[in-house]
């Protein structure tokens, strides 16, 4: 770079000027300073000549340039640097506002936003914050979610150490898995000692209880027969009222079989008196012949 200098500088005269220089108009003093694109600006830098305005012979490294483009909508101005490499390095821009230190605040306070977003990572003294806290809380549940995973597959390793068919548990009492791998229900209610059980596979005991508290409404309670009446009287766990005690009154059935009983008759040697049958022989009298 220094080469560089030196050999330009050798190529030029210097003039020693005590005056200043003023503008008359709006536009630079030095016309090659300002252009109408980024375009014609980069050709330019390269210094051969190929710019719009053949300016291009008096551009040289370090040169800084101003590029104005005029839209419908919008209009923006750059500034650019002619870097060694005969290209151009932007240095500013116009801005929304055109007030570079209020973007700049506008700017800090959108970083300031992001950064509360982002929190700060947990210490001991303070907890984190933001998405720093979303990220611990999310790393604690999978941890959690990976114990509960290891600690179920420890549970169906140590199941299938049994000597068990996977699907029913040992000693069910209900349910079985026969040869072809088909569940089996085994379930069956008898009536033993005086007891309702339930039973289950090999008659194992599921459930029982009393048999003699087993009465609910509508059963039979009692039979009885009426020798007097000839009736039989049927008591059934209904009741019709109370009696002046206040004890309860079940319903009844009365059924007459007197044409089911006593139906001998006396005659030729044989008496009835109270049910009992009485056979009579007189002398001389053919009333019971045995051979």
């Amino acid at each position: 770079m220094a080469e560089y200098i030196t050999n330009v500088m050798a190529q030029t005269s210097k003039l020693d000027w005590a005056f200043p220089f003023e503008r008359k108009g709006q536009f630079p003093i030095d016309r090659s300073t300002l252009f109408s694109s980024l375009e014609d600006a980069q050709k330019y830098a390269l210094g051969d000549g190929s710019d719009e305005r053949k300016l291009g012979g008096t551009s040289y490294v370090g040169q800084l340039i101003a590029v104005y483009e005029a839209n419908d909508d919008n209009a923006t101005v750059n500034a650019y640097i002619i870097t060694p490499a005969r290209g151009l390095m932007k240095l500013a821009a116009t801005t929304a506002s055109g007030d570079v230190a209020a973007d700049i605040v506008d700017l800090q306070g959108k970083v300031d936003s992001v950064l509360n977003e982002i929190g700060t990572p947990g210490t001991e003294e303070a907890e984190a914050t933001g998405i720093y806290k979303t990220i611990e809380d999310e790393s604690a549940r999978a941890q959690e979610a990976e114990k509960e995973l290891a600690e179920l597959i420890a549970e169906l390793e140590q199941k299938e150490d049994k000597d068990t068919v996977y699907g029913v548990e040992d000693g069910d009492l209900i349910l079985a898995l026969d040869t072809n791998n088909n569940f089996n229900t085994t379930l069956k209610i008898v009536h033993q000692d005086n007891k309702i059980k339930l039973l289950g596979i090999n008659d194992a005991e599921i459930s029982s209880f009393d048999a003699s508290e087993f009465v609910v409404d509508g059963m039979l309670t009692d039979a009885e027969y009426d020798a007097q009446d000839k009736e039989l009287i049927f008591t059934w766990n209904i009741e019709t009222g109370t009696d002046v005690e206040g004890n309860p009154i079940y319903k009844t059935d009365r059924v007459q079989v007197g044409d089911l009983v006593d139906t001998y008759t006396a005659g030729l040697g044989i008496a009835i008196v109270d049910n009992e049958i009485e056979v009579s022989i007189a002398q001389g009298e053919k009333f019971l012949v045995a051979d």
